[in-house]
C-alpha cells in the first residue's frame, strides 16, 4: 500500500513559482489550497519512501 507524508505551509502572500519548483524537485506535490482572512494555506504530499 502506498503511503504519503504531508506538509502544510501558511503564508500571508501567494507562493511564487520558484518556491513551488523547489518543492516539486524535492518530491512535494501540491494537493490542496485554502485561504482565510489573512493567510494562504498550501497542502503538499509526497510518497513515504
Amino acid at each position: 500500500m502506498k503511503t504519503y507524508i504531508y506538509k502544510s505551509i501558511i503564508l500571508n502572500k501567494l507562493i511564487d513559482n520558484s518556491r513551488l519548483n523547489v518543492l516539486g524537485r524535492q518530491g512535494w506535490e501540491l494537493c490542496g489550497f485554502s485561504q482565510d482572512q489573512n493567510d494562504y494555506i498550501y497542502y503538499f504530499k509526497k510518497p513515504n519512501e
